[in-house]
């Protein structure tokens, strides 16, 4: 007789028991994890206005769009962030490089990616000053911290889009970029050569020939954050280019049936991202499995559709709304659904 036949039920127990611990430390990771990124609680408007007003003042409320039932608007937002040495290049470590908005409609099962840029010139609730948008986070983080950042970046949001805003996603770059270095990189087909050499002149620049591309962490980032190739619009096409490929990669592969992925991605949840949603893995699981990714609708706001550059008084680049006023960009993401749109421009912008 054999040592395996032997000891066969000895190694079925150690195998047991390797998957009982197995499934007992991701759980433990998964509680960890929710218990790192939730921003506690929904900060009122009365508490924001408090956070801007210390010394007094008339509290106004604000006019926001009422919550559909039937539809999860999602702010995903991506920047540098803090205590992330190896992007840390100075000022601005708040400042918002990615502004996405995924809308779900959970009756139909469609999906739709709305970029709106950086540059989009607003009025700031509370402190009734003119700001480009991608401020409005590192404004609210710099008055009362997290909680106060994500209730005032879902407040002007949600009154630039014309659309409740449900749940609010922050991720920084570090992030960003081990999230594709764990799922093994990411495929992008290019028509024509990349070339971006201003942004990154320290390191030669960044380039990509034509055809098939695979792109490591850093690549991915290089690719997404690059905005003097082309223009700020285009850098919004690349953004929804490559969530909707690690998306992909994610579910076509298997990945999240591999513990070890998992455990990865967990730990890259837990140290890069911060979220208020009200996590519900099952709930989650069932809604995303709902959803017809083939047929996801994707809009820029640009100069091509909805709005017009123009200066700040301080000589800044920035955009406005076509029309000076929300109501056509309200319009087209309040019934985004029903409507189809052609793809961004990829024509050049002074910046």
């Amino acid at each position: 007789m054999t040592w395996l036949s032997q000891h066969k039920y000895l190694l079925i127990a150690c195998i047991l028991i390797l998957g009982i611990l197995g499934f007992f430390t991701l759980t433990l990771k998964a509680q960890w994890v929710v218990d790192n990124i939730s921003v506690k609680g929904k900060t009122s408007d009365q508490e924001l206005f408090q956070a801007f007003n210390k010394n007094g003042g008339i509290f106004t409320k604000l006019t926001l769009p009422r919550k559909d039932p039937n539809r999860l608007n999602i702010l995903l937002i991506g920047m540098r962030g803090l205590d992330v040495s190896s992007f840390n290049q100075g000022p601005g470590d708040l400042l918002t490089d990615t502004l996405l908005l995924v809308s779900l409609d959970k009756t139909t099962g469609k999906a739709a990616l709305i970029s709106l840029p950086r540059d989009l010139y607003i009025t700031l609730p509370y402190e009734q000053k003119k700001r480009k948008i991608n401020e409005v986070y590192t404004v609210g983080y710099d008055t009362g911290g997290e909680k106060v950042a994500f209730g005032l970046t879902k407040a002007v949001f949600s009154q630039v889009t014309g659309v409740y805003i449900d749940w609010m996603v922050r991720i920084d770059f570090a992030g960003f970029k081990r999230l594709v270095d764990t799922v093994g990189g990411l495929d992008i087909y290019l028509d024509k050569p990349f070339v971006e050499i201003a942004q990154w002149q320290g390191v030669g620049g960044f380039r990509l020939p034509s055809g098939l591309n695979h792109l490591n962490g850093e690549q991915a980032l290089f690719y997404v954050r690059s905005r003097f190739s082309t223009s700020d619009f285009d850098r919004a096409r690349r953004q929804q280019e490559l969530m909707l490929a690690l998306k992909n990669k994610v579910t076509n592969l298997g990945i999240l049936s591999n513990p070890v992925k998992i455990y990865d991605i967990l730990d890259i949840f837990g140290s890069h991202v911060k979220t208020d949603a009200d996590i519900d893995i099952p709930q989650g699981i069932a809604l995303a499995n709902q959803i017809d990714y083939h047929t996801i609708t994707r809009l820029v706001l640009s100069t091509d559709n909805y709005l017009y550059h123009t200066t700040a008084p301080n000589g800044a680049y920035i955009l406005l709304p076509q029309g000076n006023t929300f109501d056509k960009i309200h319009n087209a993401i309040v019934n985004i659904f029903a409507k189809s749109f052609p793809p961004a421009s990829l024509s050049y912008e002074p910046r």
